[in-house]
């Protein structure tokens, strides 16, 4: 009769929004691109490559050393990566190797890997007109927003290709003093816990910093 009917449909509209919410489908709302009043430093152009990677961690080392240091930066996939937003969790930088997996031309290669049939780093390695890319350009510089807060603007310079959706902090992350000189003359760049998402009209990043 139609109260059944009605009572299977509220059950299967139920379980399904139940659902969609479990597998991350109702995401949060992406945060704003924030306001930006002023720059407090030069643009600072850095060249990284993919050092090492397994499945979901990604390793970024930066090609030129700053007074004979590296700087090596780790990444693992966000959790809404599966279901549609690519971004990155930062969980780690240091000025030696992290080794975490394969180089990338295994990583590419790797027949686990291509059986999953999922979307993984291999979507970001390669750009709109199929070319490899490996290597990443991206232009720093420490701004001033219209609330008074920092922030590490972090601009892609390279050719066209997808772009990372979100890229998180999940604690605040000291940068290098040798590349905190960069930006500043006295203290260190830290950055601070957040989500931040992509800006497609600076094609890029901004990271809330404080200087310590």
């Amino acid at each position: 009769n139609s109260n059944t009917m009605k009572r299977v449909f509220l059950f299967v509209t139920a379980f399904i929004l139940i659902n969609l919410t479990w597998m991350g489908f109702m995401r949060e709302p992406l945060p704003p691109i924030p306001e930006i009043s002023k720059p407090l430093s030069e643009k600072v152009d850095m060249k990284f490559s993919i050092q090492s990677m397994n499945y979901s961690n990604v390793e970024l080392a930066l090609d030129k050393k700053v007074k004979g240091k590296g700087m090596n930066v780790q990444f693992k996939m966000a959790n809404a990566w599966k279901t549609g937003r690519t971004g990155l969790v930062l969980t780690g930088i240091k000025t030696s190797n992290f080794n975490i997996g394969m180089p990338p031309s295994v990583y590419l290669k790797d027949s686990k890997r291509k059986s999953k049939k999922e979307k993984d780093f291999s979507a970001f390695m390669k750009d709109r007109r199929g070319k490899s890319v490996t290597s990443y350009n991206l232009q720093h510089t420490l701004v001033e927003g219209k609330s008074g807060k920092k922030f590490m603007q972090l601009t892609y310079q390279g050719p066209t290709m997808e772009m990372l959706q979100t890229l998180q902090i999940t604690r605040p992350v000291t940068v290098p003093a040798h590349i905190s000189r960069q930006f500043v003359s006295k203290g260190i760049i830290q950055f601070q816990p957040g989500t931040v998402a992509f800006d497609k009209r600076s094609k890029g990043f901004y990271i809330p910093v404080v200087i310590r």
